[in-house]
């Protein structure tokens, strides 16, 4: 996906007050938990009344490449890393993926316990790369410098990426 048509897609987003950043969150999360009904997910963030057949078209392009070809990108998580304006809502965004996985009240939460015992289902290697998720959202929202906001903002796109890559495998094989 190039750098012109996520622009694009972050102003059809801003007609909605949404941005990228969020559709990025929501859509890896529907297609992760399996459902891959375009129209369903889209109307979970846009009025798609209020679009015309390019824009719809366009995003229905993006749900398919998050579907198909974002882990063969090792440029996306850079290229998505210039629609960040404030990290505090970024970390609000990007925490909806996490919900596929436990209660969004839990990601948030102080709590280390109740996060584990949330995630004792899942093997030991996703549940680390969740905590470790989640610790990287809760550092999203501290007072330091941008620039190691950037590279925890990465980190946390690489491991969405990763674990819808896993969950999409291990529901495959009907291993969850």
């Amino acid at each position: 996906m190039n750098q012109i048509t996520l622009k694009i897609l972050n102003h059809i987003a801003k007609k909605q007050n949404s941005d990228i950043i969020e559709v990025f969150s929501v859509f890896l999360a529907n297609i992760t938990s399996g459902n891959e009904d375009f129209e369903k997910v889209a109307l979970k963030i846009f009025d798609l009344n209020k679009l015309n057949d390019k824009e719809i078209n366009l995003l229905k392009d993006f749900f398919d490449y998050l579907r198909e070809d974002v882990d063969n990108d090792k440029n996306f998580k850079e290229k998505l890393c210039l629609f960040v304006e404030d990290y505090k809502k970024t970390a609000t965004d990007l925490a909806s993926f996490f919900v596929i996985f436990l209660p969004k009240d839990v990601i948030f939460s102080k709590n280390p316990e109740k996060i584990k015992d949330s995630l004792s289902i899942y093997p030991k290697e996703i549940k680390e790369a969740i905590i470790k998720a989640i610790e990287f959202l809760s550092l999203l929202t501290t007072d330091i410098d941008n620039n190691t906001k950037k590279e925890i903002f990465q980190n946390i796109i690489e491991i969405m990426i990763i674990l819808s890559g896993i969950m999409k495998v291990l529901g495959e094989s009907n291993e969850i």
